[in-house]
């Protein structure tokens, strides 16, 4: 690397001191992830499938222990099977699919039963959910990330970012406007001190420097790399460092109820131990999640009085806690932030986690695009609605259960070619294509088949075949589902322009 390089490099990131000799690297991509959790390898494996050179950078050395919510809701579901992954952590995983609660008696008698009831009760595909352990779901979704070419870096972790006025900036490479400085170490010794040093940044205290006690001189080893990206997507936690760079305050409000978590193997005459379990005791509540084999999880409601970690200045360490709920930011629509890195939930139920893959999967259909406003249902992921725009007026007719702005329900439905069942949600799958289904309703009424062909007219003329059927042009697949029985109707009924596989 150039002496000016280098210099560069000084005065971007000061990475590098004067008489620093650690090797400087080079590398380009069209988008860094920072962070190899959840969100970072949903959004990867995403941008992956679709031809994007993507890298992920990660701190914690693969392998590392750490807590994390282990269940997927019924919207996750439908975004993995969109992606080829559900039947893989189907395999993994516990279907959870009941749930029962047990009280407290009035009268000090100990805890009563109430009925058990099904634990998803919104009208939706999967009526379960899936508990699997947090390195089986990170461990699926690597494994896509993998097949789609996404290289992923790690023990390592970035020092400082800069971003050029415009794409085309003497500033920066081009093409390439976001410059990121990593470091890397040469070991373990290495990687510890870099962690702890950035914990110490993180919480603005020197009280973990001397936390290694290898008496190596740690900047002599190891090296520092500078990547030029397109975009840069911040998925590194709760104390993310994108955000904090980029000076996004993290707004909301905080609890400071504390839940304890334990994955135990249980032997146990409690009949309930495979339903979700929901126990409000006296002393505060408890959840039993059923896992994988004879696991459970339990997650128990701490008290005041119990004892919570907390910092050198005895506030409550909130280092591992997700809470809260704030609104996503973006800057100059170059950089990024998904996840726990613009908002954070209660690990229950998986909240987080899940919030955290739908933001990867929204931002993988819509990079670079401006992003849509969505709002969903926490709990479960299913009341999905857009933001009013033209696109969600009210129709002055009425089209059955569809309703602009919503997402489809999961229905049945016979392909005409073959007669091969189906489901309308696997018309959508995430492949990079925008897809557009057409309800010209019963198409044996020659006032609906007539509307139809004006329809397929004025998109013919309006939308090349080019843009139709090459990855050169935006892409659309176009499906028609009509109201009548299979029996009576052929696929060639459709308009040719709008019917040109016998797949669609």
């Amino acid at each position: 690397m150039s002496p000016s390089t280098i210099d560069d490099l000084r005065s971007t990131g000061r990475a590098l001191n004067h008489g620093d000799t650690r090797p400087v690297q080079y590398s380009h991509c069209d988008v860094l992830v920072v962070g190899a959790g959840p969100s970072g390898l949903m959004i990867a494996q995403a941008l992956g499938r679709l031809g994007i050179q993507v890298r992920v950078i990660e701190r914690r050395v693969q392998g590392s222990q750490y807590g994390n919510a282990d269940g997927l809701q019924p919207r996750t579901l439908e975004i993995w099977k969109s992606y080829g992954m559900l039947s893989k952590i189907r395999a993994k995983g516990v279907c959870v699919r009941a749930m029962v609660a047990y009280e407290t008696v009035s009268n000090g008698g100990g805890l009563s039963r109430l009925r058990p009831s099904s634990s998803i009760v919104v009208p939706c595909r999967y009526q379960y959910e899936i508990a699997a352990s947090i390195n089986d779901i990170e461990g699926t979704l690597r494994e896509n990330a993998d097949e789609a070419g996404v290289q992923v870096t790690q023990p390592c972790w970035p020092t400082s970012v800069h971003v050029a006025p415009d794409v085309d900036s003497a500033l920066s490479v081009k093409g390439y406007p976001i410059k990121v400085v990593i470091e890397h170490p040469s070991n373990c010794c290495q990687y510890h001190t870099g962690r702890v040093r950035h914990q110490a940044q993180e919480n603005n205290t020197n009280r973990y420097y001397n936390a290694c006690t290898c008496n190596q001189d740690s900047e002599a080893q190891g090296r520092v790399e500078i990547v030029n990206a397109k975009y840069v997507i911040g998925a590194d936690g709760a104390s993310s460092w994108v955000r904090r760079s980029l000076g996004i305050d993290m707004e909301g409000e905080q609890t400071e109820d504390v839940w304890g978590v334990v994955d135990v193997l249980v032997d146990t005459d409690l009949p309930d131990y495979r339903f979700k379990c929901v126990i409000q005791a006296a002393s505060g509540a408890i959840i039993i999640i059923p896992r994988e084999g004879d696991k459970v999880r339990i997650y128990v409601q701490l008290s005041a009085e119990d004892s919570i970690p907390r910092d050198v200045d005895g506030e409550l360490d909130k280092s591992n806690l997700e809470e809260g709920e704030i609104r996503q930011k973006i800057l100059l629509n170059r950089i990024f932030i998904v996840g726990d890195a613009c908002h954070t939930h209660s690990p229950k139920a998986g909240q987080g986690a899940n919030a955290s893959m739908g933001d990867s999967h929204n931002l993988g259909e819509l990079l670079p695009s401006r992003p849509l406003v969505i709002e969903f249902n926490m709990n479960r992921g299913i009341g999905i609605s857009y933001a009013s725009s033209s696109l969600t007026v009210q129709p002055a007719t009425a089209i059955g259960h569809i309703v602009p702005g919503e997402r489809i329900l999961s229905s049945p439905i016979t392909r005409l070619a073959d007669w091969a069942d189906r489901n309308i949600h696997d018309l959508l799958i995430s492949d990079g294509t925008f897809k557009m289904l057409v309800f010209p309703g019963d198409i044996s009424s020659p006032q609906s088949k007539s509307r139809l062909s004006i329809f397929a007219k004025a998109l013919s003329e309006s939308i090349s075949m080019k843009e139709i059927d090459s990855r050169e042009g935006l892409r659309i697949d176009i499906y028609t589902i009509v109201r009548n029985d299979k029996a009576e109707v052929i696929w060639t009924d459709i308009p040719a322009f709008i019917a040109r596989s016998w797949r669609r």
